[in-house]
C-alpha cells in the first residue's frame, strides 16, 4: 500500500481511491468529502498550488456577458446571472449545468446570491430592470419581488444566519433592506420602511449605491460602495429604517422619512491621497470618475477589501482603523543619529537584490522585494526608505502618497535618516501639500546643515516656489484669494450636488489603507470584484480591463499570478470556500474554472512578463477610458466569429 497523502491524523493511500489519475482539485474535493476538515487543511490554498492555477474547464450556457457568480456555503452548487436576465445553476465537479432559472427579469442580472438556511433551493437576484426577486429554485417561481428602487440594482447581499434578510444596492442611491417575514409594500407605497441608507439625501443628486457587503463576523455591519472613492461601514443597528414618500420616482427625492444616520453609526475608509487630496492635485486626478465597484470582507470580518474604479485595490483594517497623515511631525525636529541595524544574510541579499532593480529601473521589482524584506522584519528603517525611493520613481497613481507613508514610518525607526526627510519634503510637494512642503523644508535645512545648499534641495525649492506661483495666478485669475496652501479639510466633491455637513465629518475622519494592490485596470465597466483567496485570506484576487485577473500576495501585494480569463474583460473572480478552485466570467457568455494543474503541465494562459501587464493597464487606467472601452470591443469584434454576431443578447457595458 503506497502513501499519497496525510491529513491530519488520518493516512490516505492509493487503495482508498484506486488507481488515482485526478487532477489536484478533484482529489482534494474526494479527500474533504472523506476526511473532512483535515483535508481541505492540508490541500488548500497554497504559493505552490497558485502558481500551478490553469483552465480546467468552460461552461457554456449563457447567451450574453455573465455578470454575477455565486458558491453555495459547501461549495457544491455555482449559480452565474447574465444579460440573458437567466440564472444557471452548475454542478463544477462535473462540469454539467443543472438547471436555468428564467428570473423573468427585463434587465441585466448583476447579482445572485443563495438565500441563507434554504437548501440552496431558493436565490436572490437584482438587475438593471430596478427589481429584486426572491425565486424559487424548484419551481422557477418569483415568491418575493421588490420595485422600490428607481435606478439599477448592482448589488445584492445576504448574511448566513438570517435566512430572511436581504440588502441592496441601487443606483438611485438607496440601500435597502428587505425582510421576507414582513409584508412589503413597493412604490408608490413608500417602500414599507424599508431604506436603511439614502446617498442622495446625504451627498447630493448622483450619489449611486453601487455594492455592499455583510461582515461575516458581525452581520450587523454592513459595508457599502457608491461612486466615489468611500466605502462607508453601517452599524446597521443604530439606523432607523426610513421609506420613500407616495410617487418618489426620480432620483433625488426626499422622503418623508428618511433614514436616520446618527454619528457613531458609521465609519469611512479611504485611501488619504483621495480623501485629502492637496491644492496641487491635477485637474485630471480631480476629475477622474472613481467608484467603488466591489467590497469584501475577510473570513474573521477584521479586514476589508475595496476595488476602487479608476484606481487600485486597497485593504481596509476595520478594527484598528488607520489614521490619516501625511505630514508627520518627525523631521521637524532633530533627535539624535540611530546607527543602522546590521542585516542578517537573507535580508542583506534582499536589500542588494531591490538596490540592483532599481538601478535597472525595474522599479516594481524593487519595490517587491522591499516589501518582501519589511514582511520579514518590519524594524528595518532602510527597506522602507528604498520602497519609498521605487515609489517616486514608478509614479504610478497612489505611488507618491505610498512614499511619504514610508518616509514617515522610516522617520519613525531612524529619525535622523537625511534621505527619508528630504524625500518627503520632495512627497509633500508632488501632493500638493505646498505649505507642509515647505515647513518639511525649512525643518530639513535647520538640522541637515551639510546638506541645507546642495543641488536637490535647491532644485526643490525651485519646484516649490514655482508650485506656489502658478497656484497665487490661478488665484488671482479667479478674481478670489488664494486657496490655502494646504487642503487639509479639501474634499473632493464626486457626487453632483453638495454633501450635507454630516457628510462632510464623516469624510473628514475617514481612515487609511493599510495595503495597495497595483496592476490591474478597473476603468470599463462597474461591476469588477476583489476577493480573498485562501482559507487565511493570503491572497487577493481582482478582474482586469485587460481580460486578465490579478493574483496578489496579501501581506506584500506581490503579483503571484496573472492568467486570461476573458476575451476582453474579466468582471468576477469567485474563490471555491474550501478549495483551490476559482470562477471567473465577463464579457464573454461562459464561466471558466481554474485549478491547479500537473506541474509540468503546459500554462497557455499564464502571463509570464506580469511587469508589462502591470504597467501596460497603468498606462490604460490613464488614458481616456472611451478609447479604452472602443479599443476593447473593437478587438473583440476584429477577433470574433460568426456566432458571436449573431448572439441574441447584445454585451455591454454595466
Amino acid at each position: 500500500m503506497k502513501r499519497i497523502a496525510r491529513a491530519g491524523d488520518v493516512t490516505v493511500s492509493s487503495s482508498t481511491f484506486g488507481a488515482c489519475t485526478w487532477a489536484p482539485t478533484r482529489l482534494c474535493e474526494a479527500l474533504a468529502l472523506r476526511f473532512g476538515s483535515a483535508a481541505e487543511r492540508t490541500m488548500h490554498v497554497s504559493e505552490a498550488l497558485v502558481n500551478r492555477l490553469g483552465l480546467r474547464s468552460e461552461l457554456q450556457g449563457h447567451n450574453g456577458c455573465v455578470n454575477c457568480l455565486e458558491w453555495n456555503a459547501d461549495g457544491t452548487l455555482l449559480a452565474s446571472g447574465s444579460d440573458d436576465y437567466q440564472v444557471c445553476l452548475w454542478q463544477p465537479q462535473r462540469d454539467k449545468l443543472l438547471h436555468t432559472i428564467p428570473t423573468t427579469h427585463s434587465g441585466n442580472i448583476f447579482s445572485v446570491k443563495f438565500m441563507p438556511e434554504s437548501n440552496d433551493g431558493v436565490v436572490a437576484t437584482c438587475a438593471a430592470d430596478c427589481h429584486l426577486k426572491v425565486i424559487d429554485v424548484r419551481f422557477s417561481e418569483v415568491t418575493h419581488q421588490c420595485s422600490c428602487h428607481h435606478g439599477r440594482v448592482k448589488r445584492l447581499a445576504v448574511a448566513p444566519h438570517l435566512p430572511y434578510l436581504v440588502w441592496s444596492a441601487g443606483e438611485d442611491g438607496l440601500i435597502m433592506q428587505l425582510d421576507l417575514r414582513a409584508k412589503h409594500r413597493c412604490r408608490p407605497g413608500g417602500g414599507g420602511g424599508s431604506v436603511l441608507v439614502n446617498l442622495q439625501s446625504q451627498c447630493g443628486v448622483g450619489s449611486e449605491a453601487k455594492c455592499v457587503a455583510v461582515c461575516p463576523s458581525r452581520p450587523d455591519l454592513l459595508a457599502v460602495g457608491a461612486n466615489d472613492p468611500y466605502v462607508r461601514v453601517y452599524d446597521r443597528r443604530m439606523v432607523r429604517l426610513g421609506g420613500l414618500p407616495a410617487g418618489a420616482a426620480k432620483p433625488g427625492s426626499s422622503a418623508e422619512q428618511d433614514p436616520v444616520t446618527p454619528d457613531g453609526a458609521v465609519q469611512y475608509f479611504c485611501p488619504g491621497h483621495l480623501s485629502r487630496p492637496g491644492s496641487g492635485t491635477s485637474e485630471r486626478r480631480r476629475r477622474r470618475p472613481l467608484a467603488v465597484t466591489y467590497v469584501s470582507y475577510s473570513a474573521d470580518g477584521r479586514h476589508l477589501l475595496a476595488n476602487l474604479g479608476s484606481e487600485q485595490v486597497y485593504l481596509f483594517d476595520t478594527v484598528e482603523p488607520r489614521r490619516v497623515d501625511v505630514l508627520s511631525a518627525a523631521p521637524l525636529q532633530r533627535p539624535p543619529d540611530t546607527p543602522a541595524e546590521t542585516l542578517p544574510g537573507r535580508l542583506d541579499r534582499l536589500r542588494q537584490e531591490a538596490n540592483l532593480c532599481h538601478q535597472q529601473s525595474r522599479y516594481s521589482a524593487a519595490i517587491e522585494l522591499n516589501s518582501r524584506a519589511i514582511r520579514l522584519r518590519p524594524s528595518v528603517a532602510t527597506f522602507y526608505s528604498n520602497r519609498a525611493a521605487a515609489y517616486l520613481k514608478r509614479a504610478w497613481d497612489g505611488d507618491v502618497y505610498a512614499a511619504a507613508r514610508d518616509c514617515q514610518r522610516t522617520l519613525q525607526l531612524q529619525p535622523g535618516h537625511v534621505k527619508a526627510a528630504f524625500r518627503l519634503c520632495r512627497c509633500l510637494l508632488e501632493l500638493g501639500h505646498l505649505r507642509s512642503a515647505t515647513e518639511a523644508l525649512a525643518a530639513f535645512r535647520r538640522h541637515h546643515t551639510h546638506q541645507a545648499n546642495s543641488h536637490a534641495v535647491l532644485m526643490l525649492e525651485r519646484d516649490l516656489k514655482e508650485a506656489q506661483f502658478h497656484q497665487s495666478g490661478a488665484a488671482d485669475r479667479n478674481g478670489g484669494p488664494p486657496e490655502p496652501l494646504i487642503k487639509m479639510e479639501g474634499l473632493l466633491d464626486w457626487s453632483q450636488g453638495t454633501p450635507s455637513d454630516q457628510e462632510r465629518s464623516w469624510r473628514r475622519s475617514a481612515a487609511d489603507f493599510e495595503t495597495r494592490y497595483c496592476g490591474h485596470c478597473n476603468t470599463t465597466t462597474d461591476i469588477k470584484e476583489a476577493n480573498f483567496f485562501g482559507r487565511d485570506g493570503q491572497f487577493v484576487l481582482a478582474g482586469s480591463d485587460d481580460g486578465t485577473f490579478f493574483i496578489w500576495e496579501r501581506h506584500t501585494a506581490s503579483i503571484v499570478r496573472v492568467l486570461r480569463g476573458d476575451s476582453t474583460i474579466v468582471n468576477c473572480v469567485q474563490p471555491h470556500p474550501r478549495l483551490c478552485l476559482l470562477a471567473s466570467s465577463g464579457i464573454d457568455s461562459c464561466v471558466r474554472l481554474w485549478e491547479p494543474l500537473a506541474e509540468h503541465a503546459e500554462q497557455e494562459r499564464a502571463v509570464t512578463d506580469t511587469d508589462r501587464a502591470a504597467l501596460d493597464n497603468q498606462q490604460r487606467m490613464n488614458a481616456n477610458p472611451i478609447d479604452m472601452m472602443l479599443l476593447s470591443f473593437g478587438a473583440r469584434v476584429a477577433t470574433g466569429t460568426d456566432d458571436s454576431v449573431s448572439q441574441g443578447v447584445p454585451c455591454r457595458t454595466s
